[in-house]
């Protein structure tokens, strides 16, 4: 599947080898700002604050979050969700939708990636820090720059 945004809110799915659109998914008021896949899922991040999950087999919006960060990353085992936001992320239950963790990196620089591995969330900074976090702990584990 190959994923577009827009400005206009929309997200449009296509078929890489036929080109054909798949689906629109509509739901986002304002700019989408980050998508990212699991299997058949997408999450996106809009303007509106709001971080929407899909199913991409049916085309239909399934879960809904609150979102501050402009960036995000989620994982299915266990399913959790984490924005970034000015040196904060938040960790929240994708069950219950409601957070389980915020992380204060020390720093009030934008966050530009998150990616969770395993236990571990890596927090890209806008000085080109690279942080690694327990996500159980709450602890910084490491931090390389470039």
């Amino acid at each position: 599947r190959v994923l577009f945004r827009s400005k206009d809110s929309m997200i449009k799915v296509f078929n890489p080898t036929s080109g054909e659109m798949i689906h629109s998914l509509n739901g986002h008021h304002g700019w989408v700002t980050a998508l990212q896949f699991h299997k058949n899922h997408l999450i996106s991040r809009g303007f509106d604050l709001k971080a929407r999950v899909w199913d991409l087999n049916v085309g239909k919006q399934i879960q809904e979050f609150k979102a501050k960060g402009l960036c995000l990353a989620f994982a299915y085992d266990p399913p959790i969700m984490a924005s970034g936001y000015n040196g904060q992320v938040t960790i929240s239950d994708m069950r219950t939708g409601r957070n389980h963790r915020v992380l204060y990196t020390g720093s009030s620089r934008q966050i530009r990636s998150l990616d969770i591995c395993g236990r571990y969330i890596i927090v890209g900074g806008s000085r080109g820090t690279v942080d690694v976090w327990d996500m159980s702990s709450g602890s910084s584990v490491a931090r390389h720059s470039s």
